[in-house]
Protein backbone atom coordinates (compact mmCIF):
# COMPACT_ATOMS: atom_id res chain seq x y z
CA UNK A 1 0.00 0.00 0.00
CA UNK A 2 1.15 3.55 -0.59
CA UNK A 3 0.83 6.65 1.97
CA UNK A 4 -2.26 7.48 0.28
CA UNK A 5 -4.22 4.56 0.88
CA UNK A 6 -2.49 4.31 4.27
CA UNK A 7 -4.25 7.55 5.11
CA UNK A 8 -7.31 6.82 4.03
CA UNK A 9 -7.54 3.61 5.67
CA UNK A 10 -6.78 5.96 9.14
CA UNK A 11 -9.65 8.24 8.56
CA UNK A 12 -12.00 5.47 8.00
CA UNK A 13 -11.07 3.76 10.85
CA UNK A 14 -11.87 7.28 12.79
CA UNK A 15 -15.62 6.78 12.76
CA UNK A 16 -16.14 4.00 14.49
CA UNK A 17 -13.72 5.05 17.42
CA UNK A 18 -15.45 7.99 16.89
CA UNK A 19 -18.85 6.45 17.33
CA UNK A 20 -17.86 4.38 20.54
CA UNK A 21 -16.68 7.77 22.49
CA UNK A 22 -19.73 8.74 21.70
CA UNK A 23 -21.68 5.66 23.00
CA UNK A 24 -19.12 6.11 26.22
CA UNK A 25 -20.31 9.57 26.90
CA UNK A 26 -24.06 8.63 25.87
CA UNK A 27 -24.22 5.98 28.35
CA UNK A 28 -24.08 7.72 31.92
CA UNK A 29 -26.29 10.78 30.17
CA UNK A 30 -29.29 8.28 29.38
CA UNK A 31 -29.55 7.36 32.93
CA UNK A 32 -29.25 10.71 34.59
CA UNK A 33 -31.80 12.27 32.27
CA UNK A 34 -33.75 9.26 33.27
CA UNK A 35 -32.87 10.01 36.78
CA UNK A 36 -33.85 13.81 36.56
CA UNK A 37 -37.51 13.17 34.94
CA UNK A 38 -38.30 10.52 37.78
CA UNK A 39 -36.96 13.00 40.23
CA UNK A 40 -39.44 15.66 39.09
CA UNK A 41 -41.95 12.97 38.97
CA UNK A 42 -41.17 12.02 42.09
CA UNK A 43 -41.33 15.60 43.86
CA UNK A 44 -44.82 15.70 41.72
CA UNK A 45 -46.44 12.97 42.90
CA UNK A 46 -44.58 12.42 46.11
CA UNK A 47 -44.08 8.51 45.21
CA UNK A 48 -40.75 7.81 46.41
CA UNK A 49 -40.79 3.72 46.20
CA UNK A 50 -40.77 4.37 42.28
CA UNK A 51 -38.01 7.04 42.47
CA UNK A 52 -35.63 4.77 44.42
CA UNK A 53 -36.71 1.61 42.50
CA UNK A 54 -36.45 3.32 38.82
CA UNK A 55 -33.31 5.10 40.09
CA UNK A 56 -31.71 1.42 41.12
CA UNK A 57 -33.15 0.09 37.82
CA UNK A 58 -31.24 2.48 35.45
CA UNK A 59 -28.26 2.53 37.21
CA UNK A 60 -28.28 -1.63 36.87
CA UNK A 61 -28.93 -0.90 33.55
CA UNK A 62 -26.56 1.44 32.92
CA UNK A 63 -23.69 -0.81 34.77
CA UNK A 64 -24.52 -3.71 32.88
CA UNK A 65 -24.75 -1.75 29.41
CA UNK A 66 -21.14 -0.35 30.21
CA UNK A 67 -19.64 -3.86 31.52
CA UNK A 68 -21.14 -5.49 28.10
CA UNK A 69 -19.81 -2.57 25.91
CA UNK A 70 -16.06 -2.58 28.09
CA UNK A 71 -16.55 -6.58 27.44
CA UNK A 72 -16.46 -6.47 23.56
CA UNK A 73 -13.76 -3.81 23.21
CA UNK A 74 -11.47 -6.05 24.93
CA UNK A 75 -12.31 -8.99 23.75
CA UNK A 76 -11.95 -7.26 19.61
CA UNK A 77 -8.52 -5.75 20.96
CA UNK A 78 -7.06 -9.05 22.23
CA UNK A 79 -8.39 -11.13 19.68
CA UNK A 80 -6.85 -8.63 17.39
CA UNK A 81 -3.39 -8.49 19.30
CA UNK A 82 -3.38 -12.56 19.37
CA UNK A 83 -3.57 -12.37 15.68
CA UNK A 84 -0.66 -10.03 15.52
CA UNK A 85 1.48 -12.00 17.40
CA UNK A 86 0.94 -14.96 15.87
CA UNK A 87 1.57 -13.38 12.21
CA UNK A 88 4.31 -11.89 13.79
CA UNK A 89 5.91 -15.24 14.86
CA UNK A 90 5.08 -16.67 11.26
CA UNK A 91 6.95 -14.56 9.69
CA UNK A 92 9.94 -14.41 11.50
CA UNK A 93 9.63 -18.12 11.31
CA UNK A 94 10.05 -18.09 7.25
CA UNK A 95 6.45 -17.61 5.98
CA UNK A 96 6.49 -14.01 4.37
CA UNK A 97 3.61 -14.24 2.62
CA UNK A 98 1.27 -14.70 6.42
CA UNK A 99 -0.70 -11.31 6.83
CA UNK A 100 -2.61 -10.19 10.07
CA UNK A 101 -6.34 -10.52 9.31
CA UNK A 102 -8.64 -6.97 10.56
CA UNK A 103 -11.26 -7.97 13.52
CA UNK A 104 -10.85 -4.60 15.63
CA UNK A 105 -13.02 -1.53 14.52
CA UNK A 106 -10.74 0.63 17.00
CA UNK A 107 -6.90 1.44 16.85
CA UNK A 108 -5.79 -1.41 17.22
CA UNK A 109 -7.07 -1.98 13.12
CA UNK A 110 -5.03 1.00 12.00
CA UNK A 111 -2.23 -0.94 14.12
CA UNK A 112 -2.83 -4.38 12.36
CA UNK A 113 -3.27 -2.24 8.68
CA UNK A 114 -0.13 -0.75 9.42
CA UNK A 115 1.76 -4.12 10.06
CA UNK A 116 0.48 -5.58 6.97
CA UNK A 117 1.60 -2.56 5.32
CA UNK A 118 5.31 -2.99 6.66
CA UNK A 119 5.18 -6.69 6.10
CA UNK A 120 4.59 -6.05 2.38
CA UNK A 121 7.05 -3.38 1.73
CA UNK A 122 9.32 -5.83 3.45
CA UNK A 123 8.71 -8.36 1.08
CA UNK A 124 8.30 -6.71 -1.92
CA UNK A 125 12.17 -4.88 -0.82
CA UNK A 126 13.24 -8.45 0.47
CA UNK A 127 12.77 -9.87 -2.90
CA UNK A 128 13.96 -6.77 -4.91
CA UNK A 129 17.84 -7.13 -2.24
CA UNK A 130 17.68 -10.41 -2.90
CA UNK A 131 17.08 -10.35 -6.89
CA UNK A 132 19.19 -7.61 -7.44
CA UNK A 133 22.83 -8.25 -5.86
CA UNK A 134 22.41 -12.07 -7.78
CA UNK A 135 23.86 -10.51 -11.24
CA UNK A 136 26.34 -8.68 -9.18
CA UNK A 137 27.62 -11.45 -7.15
CA UNK A 138 27.91 -13.92 -10.60
CA UNK A 139 29.90 -10.98 -12.03
CA UNK A 140 32.04 -11.11 -8.65
CA UNK A 141 32.26 -14.57 -8.32
CA UNK A 142 33.19 -14.43 -12.49
CA UNK A 143 35.94 -11.75 -11.81
CA UNK A 144 37.54 -13.57 -8.75
CA UNK A 145 37.81 -17.13 -10.80
CA UNK A 146 39.48 -14.96 -13.81
CA UNK A 147 41.66 -13.76 -10.69
CA UNK A 148 42.38 -17.07 -10.18
CA UNK A 149 42.87 -18.27 -13.53
CA UNK A 150 45.54 -15.34 -13.85
CA UNK A 151 47.49 -15.81 -11.05
CA UNK A 152 47.87 -19.48 -10.95
CA UNK A 153 51.09 -19.81 -12.86
CA UNK A 154 52.66 -17.87 -9.49
CA UNK A 155 52.58 -21.51 -7.83
CA UNK A 156 54.82 -22.45 -10.07
CA UNK A 157 57.24 -19.93 -9.94
CA UNK A 158 56.31 -17.48 -12.88
CA UNK A 159 56.27 -14.26 -11.77
CA UNK A 160 55.65 -12.52 -15.41
CA UNK A 161 51.79 -13.13 -14.98
CA UNK A 162 49.96 -10.21 -14.32
CA UNK A 163 45.85 -9.36 -13.79
CA UNK A 164 43.67 -7.65 -16.25
CA UNK A 165 40.95 -7.26 -14.56
CA UNK A 166 40.18 -3.85 -13.58
CA UNK A 167 36.59 -3.01 -12.32
CA UNK A 168 34.90 -3.15 -9.18
CA UNK A 169 36.63 -4.50 -5.86
CA UNK A 170 38.14 -7.19 -7.75
CA UNK A 171 40.23 -4.95 -10.08
CA UNK A 172 41.60 -3.43 -6.66
CA UNK A 173 42.49 -7.02 -5.85
CA UNK A 174 44.12 -7.70 -8.45
CA UNK A 175 45.93 -4.08 -8.84
CA UNK A 176 47.50 -5.10 -5.36
CA UNK A 177 48.32 -8.52 -6.30
CA UNK A 178 50.26 -7.11 -9.77
CA UNK A 179 51.84 -4.87 -7.36
CA UNK A 180 53.41 -7.43 -4.69
CA UNK A 181 54.10 -9.70 -7.73
CA UNK A 182 56.37 -6.96 -9.33
CA UNK A 183 58.16 -6.27 -5.51
CA UNK A 184 58.34 -10.21 -5.26
CA UNK A 185 60.26 -10.07 -8.50
CA UNK A 186 62.33 -7.30 -7.91
CA UNK A 187 63.32 -8.74 -4.69
CA UNK A 188 63.71 -12.66 -6.07
CA UNK A 189 66.36 -10.56 -9.17
CA UNK A 190 68.15 -8.58 -5.97
CA UNK A 191 68.85 -11.93 -4.17
CA UNK A 192 69.98 -13.33 -7.16
CA UNK A 193 72.37 -10.17 -8.37
CA UNK A 194 73.58 -10.34 -4.42
CA UNK A 195 74.18 -13.92 -4.28
CA UNK A 196 76.56 -13.85 -7.51
CA UNK A 197 78.44 -11.06 -6.02
CA UNK A 198 78.40 -12.86 -2.21
CA UNK A 199 80.33 -16.01 -4.34
CA UNK A 200 82.18 -13.69 -6.43
CA UNK A 201 83.57 -12.25 -3.53
CA UNK A 202 84.07 -15.06 -1.82
CA UNK A 203 86.05 -16.73 -3.87
CA UNK A 204 88.39 -13.78 -3.72
CA UNK A 205 88.50 -14.05 0.27
CA UNK A 206 89.19 -18.21 -0.32
CA UNK A 207 92.01 -17.26 -2.70
CA UNK A 208 93.81 -14.66 -0.69
CA UNK A 209 92.83 -16.84 2.57
CA UNK A 210 94.68 -20.02 0.60
CA UNK A 211 97.47 -18.15 -0.02
CA UNK A 212 97.70 -16.22 3.34
CA UNK A 213 97.63 -20.40 4.54
CA UNK A 214 100.48 -21.12 1.98
CA UNK A 215 102.80 -18.45 2.51
CA UNK A 216 101.96 -18.31 6.71
CA UNK A 217 102.71 -21.70 6.93
CA UNK A 218 105.94 -21.65 4.35
CA UNK A 219 107.30 -18.79 6.68
CA UNK A 220 106.26 -20.93 10.04
CA UNK A 221 108.67 -23.51 8.42
CA UNK A 222 111.20 -21.23 8.13
CA UNK A 223 111.38 -19.75 11.32
CA UNK A 224 110.90 -23.35 12.88
CA UNK A 225 114.16 -24.45 10.30
CA UNK A 226 116.16 -21.19 11.61
CA UNK A 227 115.49 -21.86 15.13
CA UNK A 228 117.12 -25.60 14.90
CA UNK A 229 119.86 -23.96 12.83
CA UNK A 230 120.43 -21.66 15.78
CA UNK A 231 120.15 -23.88 18.20
CA UNK A 232 122.12 -26.37 16.79
CA UNK A 233 124.81 -23.35 16.48
CA UNK A 234 124.45 -22.30 20.41
CA UNK A 235 124.84 -26.08 21.34
CA UNK A 236 127.53 -26.32 19.34
CA UNK A 237 129.44 -23.42 20.44
CA UNK A 238 128.61 -24.46 24.21
CA UNK A 239 130.68 -27.50 22.81
CA UNK A 240 133.36 -25.40 21.44
CA UNK A 241 133.18 -23.18 25.17
CA UNK A 242 133.75 -26.42 26.69
CA UNK A 243 136.65 -27.27 24.74
CA UNK A 244 138.22 -23.69 24.64
CA UNK A 245 138.35 -23.53 28.00
CA UNK A 246 139.75 -27.05 28.35
CA UNK A 247 142.55 -25.88 25.67
CA UNK A 248 143.04 -22.49 28.29
CA UNK A 249 143.56 -24.48 30.99
CA UNK A 250 146.07 -27.03 29.58
CA UNK A 251 148.05 -24.05 28.32
CA UNK A 252 148.06 -22.44 32.03
CA UNK A 253 148.86 -25.58 33.09
CA UNK A 254 151.83 -26.07 30.40
CA UNK A 255 153.09 -22.66 31.15
CA UNK A 256 152.95 -23.25 34.71
CA UNK A 257 155.30 -26.51 34.19
CA UNK A 258 157.80 -24.49 32.14
CA UNK A 259 157.93 -21.58 34.81
CA UNK A 260 158.97 -24.27 37.31
CA UNK A 261 161.45 -26.08 35.28
CA UNK A 262 162.54 -22.59 34.20
CA UNK A 263 163.18 -21.91 38.01
CA UNK A 264 164.96 -25.29 39.07
CA UNK A 265 167.17 -24.79 36.11
CA UNK A 266 169.07 -21.13 38.42
CA UNK A 267 172.39 -21.97 40.09
CA UNK A 268 172.40 -22.47 44.10
CA UNK A 269 175.27 -20.30 44.73
CA UNK A 270 173.48 -17.26 43.25
CA UNK A 271 174.84 -17.33 40.31
CA UNK A 272 173.46 -14.88 37.17
CA UNK A 273 170.91 -17.20 35.48
CA UNK A 274 172.15 -18.65 31.99
CA UNK A 275 169.78 -16.93 29.40
CA UNK A 276 166.95 -18.99 28.27
CA UNK A 277 167.30 -20.44 25.05
CA UNK A 278 165.77 -19.27 22.40
CA UNK A 279 163.41 -21.78 21.87
CA UNK A 280 161.96 -22.15 24.90
CA UNK A 281 161.14 -18.38 25.11
CA UNK A 282 159.67 -18.45 22.01
CA UNK A 283 157.19 -21.15 23.08
CA UNK A 284 156.78 -19.49 25.88
CA UNK A 285 155.33 -16.20 24.51
CA UNK A 286 153.25 -18.06 22.19
CA UNK A 287 151.53 -19.95 25.06
CA UNK A 288 150.98 -16.62 26.98
CA UNK A 289 149.79 -15.71 22.96
CA UNK A 290 147.41 -18.71 22.68
CA UNK A 291 146.14 -18.29 26.44
CA UNK A 292 145.07 -14.54 25.82
CA UNK A 293 143.36 -15.74 22.45
CA UNK A 294 141.84 -18.46 24.17
CA UNK A 295 140.48 -16.25 26.62
CA UNK A 296 139.19 -13.43 23.92
CA UNK A 297 137.35 -16.51 21.84
CA UNK A 298 135.56 -17.74 25.46
CA UNK A 299 134.21 -14.09 26.05
CA UNK A 300 133.15 -14.15 22.13
CA UNK A 301 131.05 -17.14 22.19
CA UNK A 302 129.79 -16.40 25.93
CA UNK A 303 128.66 -13.23 24.78
CA UNK A 304 126.76 -15.08 21.29
CA UNK A 305 125.05 -17.54 23.45
CA UNK A 306 123.61 -14.91 25.49
CA UNK A 307 122.55 -13.54 22.34
CA UNK A 308 121.47 -16.56 20.47
CA UNK A 309 118.75 -17.79 23.22
CA UNK A 310 116.32 -14.78 23.42
CA UNK A 311 116.96 -15.24 19.73
CA UNK A 312 115.46 -18.24 19.44
CA UNK A 313 113.14 -17.60 22.55
CA UNK A 314 111.25 -15.25 20.29
CA UNK A 315 111.37 -17.18 16.67
CA UNK A 316 109.72 -19.51 18.81
CA UNK A 317 107.25 -16.92 19.60
CA UNK A 318 106.85 -16.03 16.33
CA UNK A 319 106.29 -19.20 14.77
CA UNK A 320 103.34 -19.87 17.30
CA UNK A 321 102.31 -16.49 16.90
CA UNK A 322 102.24 -17.36 12.70
CA UNK A 323 100.44 -20.81 13.49
CA UNK A 324 97.61 -18.84 15.12
CA UNK A 325 97.23 -16.74 12.27
CA UNK A 326 96.96 -19.81 10.10
CA UNK A 327 94.37 -20.94 12.51
CA UNK A 328 92.35 -18.04 12.28
CA UNK A 329 92.90 -17.54 8.99
CA UNK A 330 91.69 -21.12 8.42
CA UNK A 331 88.45 -20.37 10.10
CA UNK A 332 87.48 -17.83 8.51
CA UNK A 333 87.78 -19.46 5.51
CA UNK A 334 85.49 -22.07 6.39
CA UNK A 335 83.11 -19.27 7.07
CA UNK A 336 83.31 -17.87 4.21
CA UNK A 337 82.82 -21.04 2.49
CA UNK A 338 79.77 -21.58 3.94
CA UNK A 339 78.66 -18.15 3.54
CA UNK A 340 79.13 -18.87 -0.59
CA UNK A 341 77.46 -22.07 0.22
CA UNK A 342 74.54 -20.47 1.62
CA UNK A 343 74.51 -17.87 -1.20
CA UNK A 344 74.69 -20.29 -3.79
CA UNK A 345 71.16 -22.04 -2.71
CA UNK A 346 69.89 -18.51 -2.18
CA UNK A 347 71.12 -18.03 -5.89
CA UNK A 348 69.80 -21.33 -6.99
CA UNK A 349 66.20 -20.59 -5.19
CA UNK A 350 65.87 -17.47 -6.77
CA UNK A 351 66.72 -19.30 -10.65
CA UNK A 352 63.66 -21.29 -10.07
CA UNK A 353 61.74 -18.27 -10.91
CA UNK A 354 60.56 -17.19 -14.08
CA UNK A 355 61.07 -13.15 -13.61
CA UNK A 356 60.40 -10.38 -16.19
CA UNK A 357 63.34 -8.45 -17.82
CA UNK A 358 64.15 -5.07 -15.51
CA UNK A 359 66.06 -2.38 -16.57
CA UNK A 360 66.97 -1.42 -13.44
CA UNK A 361 68.48 -4.50 -12.59
CA UNK A 362 70.60 -3.96 -16.40
CA UNK A 363 73.62 -1.92 -14.73
CA UNK A 364 74.47 -5.01 -12.46
CA UNK A 365 75.20 -7.23 -15.39
CA UNK A 366 74.64 -10.71 -14.09
CA UNK A 367 77.65 -13.12 -15.01
CA UNK A 368 77.03 -15.84 -17.61
CA UNK A 369 76.37 -19.61 -17.13
CA UNK A 370 79.68 -20.66 -18.06
CA UNK A 371 81.81 -18.12 -16.01
CA UNK A 372 79.62 -19.41 -13.12
CA UNK A 373 80.21 -23.19 -13.74
CA UNK A 374 83.62 -22.21 -13.86
CA UNK A 375 84.11 -20.31 -10.56
CA UNK A 376 81.29 -22.41 -8.63
CA UNK A 377 84.51 -24.64 -6.45
CA UNK A 378 83.71 -23.78 -3.48
CA UNK A 379 84.67 -27.40 -1.75
CA UNK A 380 87.97 -27.54 -3.17
CA UNK A 381 89.57 -24.48 -1.22
CA UNK A 382 88.12 -25.26 2.29
CA UNK A 383 88.85 -29.20 1.51
CA UNK A 384 92.58 -27.66 1.13
CA UNK A 385 92.33 -25.56 3.80
CA UNK A 386 91.08 -28.02 6.57
CA UNK A 387 93.83 -30.57 5.19
CA UNK A 388 96.47 -27.96 5.38
CA UNK A 389 95.17 -27.58 9.06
Amino acid sequence: MTQTELKTTESTSIIPHSLLQFELLLAPAIPMLAILILGLLGTLHMQTNLFIISFVSCAIAVFYMERMIISHVQKTNEEQLTHIEAICVEFLSGHKEARIPVVAEDNTKSLATTLNILLDSYQTGFEKSYLAPQEEINQLSGQLRQLAYELSPIMDGNLTVRSTITAGSPGIIAKLCNGLIEDLAALVQWTQYMAEQIIQTSHSLLDTSEEWAHITEQLTQRIVTVTEAVEKIVTCLQRIDSTLQSSVELAQETQTYIQEEQDQSLPADGAPAIEEPTLVGQIKHNMEQQIRLLETMLEDIHETSDMAEPMMAELYSFAQQFQQANAIVITAAKVISDQAITADEWRQSAQAFSVPDNEDMAEYAPIEEAERDDEMTIQRPKEQLINKN
